[in-house]
């Protein structure tokens, strides 16, 4: 608690709020009252700086506030400026039987673990990564909240932690999470890509541990996997309503090619020194008809495969897809109207959805049939091409129930909230 927070007056409401930012020292505190959140003191000046809002002072402690409805926009701005906001809600309607209305801390806003669109940019990836380290070497785990791809990685005798700061500057994170320790002995202050955010955490909680942390996988990965596990109790702690998320991928370091921050920037494989897309490979090589597509091909760039398998399947997909131009424009204009599914998907698990991602999830599951009909009738020889097909047609007819519930329950054009009805 700041000096200028123990001014506020002692009330009831007032002790609320105190209670709650003791538990959340170094995230700014969105604490609702009424029709806004209100921040105060040392929160209320940082806040005033980065959104540009006038300070108005109560007994001489310093507050801002935003409207409750808006909040999206203004969170959007914190996050980018690097801050974590924790969210304290009413936690029961207002009644005239109690004086004091319950609140709590609804969530913690961190820019690695946000899902919704207006705090997402669409063609990035959103990856949280874990970093654990000891005399013998580092591990890292990369989660991406947004969309559920996880992985962990480690490396043994990396001396100047090399290794990890390519690593990074390939994975170009939102937030690194570390504790004191680590980040003074990897140099993570001093090397993180320029939007990521540094958070600092302390020892980890004793919590329940996944089982897939006690398989064969991960018996001689032990870096990998407890930066696999500080990166879940991070997401825990910021109170999603996550279901189980699956178990995150092992990658040897081996696998993709190891391109180092100057490689990436003078080349100018994802971003260019004019800050234009179009002047970038990434930019040159983009048709892709969704945002999936256009995050995959720039996470092939930035981690281009050094698996001959891999990259032959590619290129005898790619042959096919040029000899057959007919079935090549179909594809692309079915693939027009997929949505975002790994972010839809995700904010229908943590909660965050709106009556709008149901409608994108129905009208999505409402083309695979079509989808699997122009590539079972193309007949591609290429083998990754044939199996597509064959995943199409499984995913068509397992799905055919939910698609029918959301074309029964669902207006045609749904609403933007849940309170507009429609449903």
């Amino acid at each position: 608690m700041s000096p200028t927070e123990s001014l506020l007056p002692d009330t009831p409401v007032m002790r609320q709020y105190r209670d709650l930012k003791s538990a959340h020292p170094h995230d700014l505190l969105f604490f609702r009252l009424g029709d806004f959140f209100e921040l105060f003191g040392e929160d209320a000046r940082d806040a005033s700086q980065i959104l540009g809002l006038v300070l108005t002072q109560r007994q001489g402690v310093p507050m801002c506030g935003v409207p409750a409805h808006g909040a999206q926009n203004y969170l959007a701005r914190l996050l980018r400026a690097g801050r974590k906001v924790a969210i304290a809600d009413q936690l029961e309607p207002p009644s005239k039987d109690k004086k004091i209305v319950p609140r709590g801390v609804i969530r913690v806003v961190t820019p690695g673990t946000v899902v919704e669109d207006e705090l997402l940019d669409p063609a990035a990836t959103n990856f949280l990564v874990a970093v654990e380290h000891d005399i013998v070497g580092w591990g890292a785990a990369c989660l991406d909240v947004s969309t559920g791809e996880s992985w962990a990685a480690q490396s043994l005798n990396d001396r100047d932690s090399r290794r990890l700061h390519d690593l990074l500057a390939r994975v170009r994170p939102a937030e690194v999470l570390a504790d004191d320790a680590a980040a003074s002995a990897l140099r993570l202050r001093q090397t993180l890509p320029a939007r990521a955010c540094l958070t600092l955490r302390g020892p980890a909680a004793p919590g329940a541990t996944p089982a897939w942390a006690a398989t064969a996988a991960w018996r001689n990965r032990p870096l990998a996997l407890k930066a696999a596990l500080a990166a879940r109790r991070y997401v825990d702690e910021a109170k999603f309503r996550l279901r189980e998320l699956p178990e995150p991928a092992y990658r040897e370091a081996g696998a993709v090619m190891q391109l180092d921050d100057t490689a990436i920037r003078t080349l100018e494989l994802v971003e260019a020194a004019s800050g234009e897309k179009r002047h970038t490979l990434w930019g040159v090589l983009d048709g892709t008809r969704t945002l999936m597509g256009s995050r995959k091909l720039k996470a092939w760039l930035l981690h281009p495969s050094t698996d001959l398998r891999e990259i032959e399947l590619r290129q005898n997909c790619v042959e096919d897809l040029v000899d057959k131009p007919d079935a090549r424009r179909a594809l692309g204009r079915l693939l027009q109207e997929i949505a975002d599914l790994p972010r839809v998907t995700s904010r229908l698990s943590t909660r965050q959805a709106g009556p709008r991602d149901l409608g994108a999830l129905r009208r999505s599951l409402s083309r695979l049939p079509d989808l699997e009909r122009a590539v079972a009738d193309a007949a591609f020889a290429a083998s990754g091409l044939a199996e597509l097909a064959q995943d199409l047609r499984e995913t068509a007819q397992a799905i055919d129930g939910l698609r029918d519930y959301l074309q029964r329950a669902l207006q045609d054009e749904p609403p933007a909230k849940l309170s507009d009805g429609g449903l």
